[in-house]
């Protein structure tokens, strides 16, 4: 077993994509209008945000996700407090919005606040990525109490975020409310044992993840032992990701034999510490 491993920008990139169910398109358009539509808004952050108040089209919905992604890793203008909370109220115009995808906006605590409690009006959300946002516990926290209101969320992103174990520990205890879940990713945070305890008591409310990942999260032999003992309760688990840890002979071991014994063989494969 080696340690060390790709960052995690680079295994976002390698890691299979969960197509997202289709959304119901509220008000149809021509083609070649929403084209000019999605031109004049490209890449103006707080212009897609007015737009989606106006539109209800599955296709500029996307479009702006991605818009609302670019931005963020282009050094475009971000979001912020402030724009958190237009987005948040923006959510409500789009019920059937499937993807939302703000990385990379320093949204800090009270904006994640903010979208966290609009989750209500986009039940049918598949896909949330707040990556490197600054959330902390608190917003984490949030995001945990939202996820009642998302029962088809398939991927959950909120690696770098200055989350703690009693952020974890939440999220943890939410996960009972998406059993669909597909990828959960908590890299680069500070979990550690007990928050690594708590993740893995909860794996078995989301037997269909295929993705975990908690790489740089000071975990250490205790955690990864529980970590170990649960992943019999996610027999469709692809991709374990536990590298720039603290993991020692003991937790590997455990590791190792729960690799072993795992159902999955392609599993056996992928695990990483």
């Amino acid at each position: 077993m080696e340690s060390g491993g790709p960052s995690s920008h680079e295994r976002e990139a390698k890691r299979p994509r969960r197509v997202p169910p289709a959304t119901t398109n509220i008000v149809q358009l021509p083609k070649g209008v929403l084209d000019l539509i999605c031109e004049f808004f490209e890449h103006t952050v707080d212009r897609w945000v007015v737009l989606l108040t106006l539109i209800s089209d599955a296709d500029v919905q996307k479009r702006g996700a991605r818009a609302l992604n670019n931005s963020g890793e282009d050094r475009l203008p971000k979001l912020r407090e402030n724009g958190a909370i237009a987005l948040a109220g923006a959510l409500r115009y789009v019920p059937s919005l499937s993807e939302l995808i703000v990385p990379y906006h320093s949204l800090g605590e009270k904006g994640a606040t903010e979208i966290a409690r609009a989750l209500k009006h986009v039940p049918s959300l598949s896909e949330l990525y707040l990556n490197e946002n600054s959330i902390g516990n608190k917003g984490a926290i949030e995001i945990a109490l939202a996820l009642t209101h998302v029962p088809s969320l398939s991927e959950l992103h909120l690696p770098g975020n200055s989350i703690c174990k009693e952020g974890a520990i939440e999220i943890a205890r939410a996960l009972k409310h998406v059993p669909s879940l597909f990828q959960l990713n908590l890299s680069s945070n500070s979990i550690g044992d007990k928050g690594a305890k708590e993740i893995a008591q909860a794996l078995k409310f989301v037997p269909y993840l295929c993705i975990l990942d908690l790489g740089d999260n000071s975990i250490g032999d205790k955690g990864a032992k529980d970590l170990a003992q649960a992943l019999k309760h996610v027999p469709s688990l692809d991709f374990l990701f536990l590298d720039r840890n603290s993991i020692g002979d003991e937790g590997k071991a455990a590791l190792e034999r729960a690799k072993e014994s795992h159902p999955n063989k392609l599993f056996r494969s992928h695990i990483m510490w």
